[in-house]
Order: C-alpha cells, then structure tokens, then sequence
C-alpha cells in the first residue's frame, strides 16, 4: 500500500512540475497502440513503466514517466486523487492524524483532485464539463448522493458485523436479517415513484433523508457495557434492529428515487451520458470515502477504550485481585472484544447519521426543482451570448 501512495505522490510532483505535452515521433494524438496511439494508450504505458522504473530504484526516470502520463491524459488525477483520500483517512484511524503518511496523502489526493478540476476546465473538450454543476438543482443532487451513500454504507458495513460477532448470527441468518431492507426499499421506490409527479422531489428526498438519520441514530443507541469489568451486553433484533432496518429502506426509498430525476433533469443530449455517470461516480466516491471515515472513527473509539481496559486490569491485578483461569481469560476478552467494537460501531453509527443530516440539508435548501417541471422532458434552454 505505502508503494501505491509514494507512486501518487509523484503524480503530484509531475503534474506540479508542469504539463506540457511531451514531444518526439511517438506522441501523436493518433496512431496504433505499437506506435503508442490515443492519450489513453499513452499515459497506460507510461504507467505501467513509472511503476517499473520504480521498483528498479529510478525514482527519477519513474518521475519522468508519470510526468508524462499526466501530461497525456488527466484522468489519471482524480484516479490517484482517490486514491490518495482513501488511504490517508483510513491509516488515520491505526496513525492519527498527524502521522506524516498520513498528511501527504491527504494533501497529495486533494491536489490532484483540484488540479483535475483546473485541468478541466482548460480543455476544449473535457472529460468533466463544468456546465454539469452550473444547474443548481443537479448540483445539489450530486452532493446529495455523495453524503448519503457514505452514512448507509455504515449500516450495511458496521451492522452485520454486529449481527454475526456480538449477536451470533451465522451468515446465512444474517443475510435473512437484512432482508426487511430490500422489502421496504423496494416498496417506498414505487411510492416515491408515485408521488414525484404531484410532491417536489425537495420534500420527497428531504423526508428520506431524515428518515434514514432517525434510522442512522437509533442504530447508535446500541447497548454496550465497557465499563470494567465489562458484561455481556447485546441488543436484540425485534427491538434494537428490526424497526431501524425498516427505517432505513423507506428513507432510502424515498431518496434515491427523486435525486435520481433531479440529477439528470435538463442535460444537454450530449452531457446525459456524463450526467449519469457523475451520480454513480458520487455514490461510489461517497461510499468509499465515508467508510473510510467511518472506520477511522471506530477504530480510534476501539483503541481509546482498549487501553482504558488494559488500564483498569492492570491496576486491579497489582491491588491482588482475584485469578483467573485461562477459559476465564479469554471467555472475558471475548465478551470484552464484542463491548469494545459495539462502542467503535455506535461511534461511526453516530457519525453516519450526522453525514446523513447534511445531505438533507443540502436537499431541503438546495433542491427547488418543481415536481410539475421535472415532468417536462428536453434540455434547459442555452442562453445565448
């Protein structure tokens, strides 16, 4: 993993040591793949000889090779950029915030983020056209679908782990346990359905979202006990995940649907394709960008508590505290281990709830689009200059 970061942090020393176009017989815009062709071609193999240049130690003959990757086709940035966030929230959690892999990740995958962005918008035909986020309601959208993904992801991630760890679920069981989920998504899709011809799709998403936060924060309500000496404390599922599971699958119901029209409402014909696929693009990134966060939540709330146990039977043990056998040792750190990582899971649960909220905010201040003109078909009119 650390060989993939270094790698992204010298896209960012190429790209920042400029982007001009690398000249020479084989760097024509067209061609075969043996002569190496489209920019895509181009940057490929560059890649993959940076990638081999650095194994060798040539850092920089590898440099050069990503600056000319870069140079010949831009999407490599957001890729890396990605790339970069990901591992730098994700090592935060085991590292801190502080750790210096961490910071020049961070700092590595949102330059390369912005750089694409400014790269874009230079290009006379860009693989991201700014237009895209010029219609506020579909911009909205966007940022919308990015934080909601990113709050659900918790349940499906942190919560059957619980199921099966802390419950003792197999995995089958599990899987049935999630299936009330899939009945009310499916039943509050055709709802919403229903009613975005005669509701606006800001009240529709705006109540989903909600629902889905009430749901987020009732899972953060999970019982535990890591006070020492720690019980056995588990939720149940009639009571504790069953009414919350239903929650969900209707307030997510309720989301995707409308923030799906609204986001490809009035597109140009030839932006359809690219509206489309900055959604998923966002759900996606969303989701994987808020596990990450999510995780590295969890896991500092674990260690935290960890080393408060540790703490307390260290000192109950020097003040002569009562031997344990060896069955009795580890029956503990079992029921200890399950308490910890439900406290790291109400932690994210809370978390995904709060990222929840600012996706309804931003539906409820942002999404103005009538229901009576998302029924109307064809691109927004083009005001001429």
């Amino acid at each position: 993993m650390r060989t993939i970061l270094i790698t992204s942090l010298l896209v960012l020393a190429a790209a920042c040591s400029g982007t001009k176009k690398p000249e020479g017989p084989n760097t024509a815009d067209t061609g075969t793949i043996g002569e190496v062709g489209e920019p895509r071609n181009r940057a490929r193999i560059h890649t993959d000889l940076a990638a081999a240049y650095y194994q060798r130690g040539s850092m920089g003959v590898a440099l050069e090779e990503l600056r000319i990757a870069t140079a010949a086709d831009s999407s490599y940035a957001p890729a890396y950029g990605l790339l970069g966030l990901v591992y730098g929230l994700s090592r935060a959690g085991t590292d801190g915030w502080t750790d210096t892999w961490t910071i020049a990740s961070l700092v590595a995958g949102i330059s390369l983020l912005v750089l694409f962005l400014v790269t874009e918008r230079r290009m006379e035909h860009p693989l991201l056209p700014v237009r895209v986020f010029m219609n506020r309601t579909r911009a909205a959208s966007f940022v919308a679908m990015f934080f909601a993904p990113a709050a659900m992801f918790a349940m499906f991630f942190y919560l059957s782990q619980y199921i099966q760890t802390v419950m003792g679920f197999s995995p089958i069981k599990a899987g049935v346990a999630f299936l009330p989920f899939c009945f009310g998504l499916v039943a509050a899709a055709g709802i919403s359905s229903n009613l975005v011809n005669r509701i606006d799709p800001r009240y529709l998403a705006g109540a989903g979202t909600l629902m889905a936060a009430g749901a987020l924060f009732g899972f953060s309500r999970l019982p535990y006990d890591t006070s020492f000496p720690v019980t056995n404390v588990q939720g149940s599922y009639l009571t504790d995940l069953l009414p919350f599971i239903l929650l969900m699958s209707f307030g997510m119901g309720m989301t995707f649907v409308p923030l799906t029209l609204t986001a490809v409402h009035h597109l140009r014909n030839e932006d359809t394709g690219i509206g489309s696929g900055v959604l998923n693009t966002m759900q996606q990134v969303g989701g994987a960008l808020g596990l990450s966060l999510l995780g590295t939540v969890a896991t500092q709330t674990i260690n935290s508590r960890v080393d408060v146990l540790q703490s307390s039977a260290e000192k109950a043990a020097a003040a002569g505290g009562p031997a344990l056998s060896q069955a009795q040792q580890q029956a503990a750190q079992v029921v200890a281990s399950h308490q910890v990582f439900t406290e790291g899971a109400t932690s994210a649960f809370l978390l995904a709830a709060g990222l929840m909220v600012i996706a309804s905010l931003v539906t409820w201040i942002f999404l103005n689009v009538r229901h009576k003109e998302l029924a109307t078909d064809g691109p927004e009119a083009v005001v001429a200059v």
